[in-house]
């Protein structure tokens, strides 16, 4: 039983890593894309799900959003219609 629990954590610290240089890149893209025009100076990206609880199992997705967007940029669009980029 003591082999399988160390399996499952090598798998989740494998998937961590992972998943954390995509994060990463990801970051710095959002960052390069949306700090100079819409940023308010701290744009970037915060996880959430399955990474955040550090329960992300080989075929889990990240959730990720992207914060610190200035929306007046974006025509002042309301709670609910504000433009999401999505990656799939």
């Amino acid at each position: 039983m003591l082999n399988k629990v160390r399996e499952i954590d090598q798998l989740k610290d494998s998937v961590r890593k992972e998943r954390t240089g995509f994060i990463n890149i990801l970051e710095g893209i959002v960052k390069q894309a949306f700090s100079n025009k819409f940023g308010n100076g701290y744009v970037g990206i915060k996880i959430f799900g399955s990474m955040a609880t550090e329960l992300a199992i080989e075929t889990s997705d990240v959730d990720v959003v992207v914060t610190g967007i200035n929306h007046n940029h974006f025509g002042g669009y309301g709670y609910g219609n504000k433009p999401q980029l999505r990656i799939m």
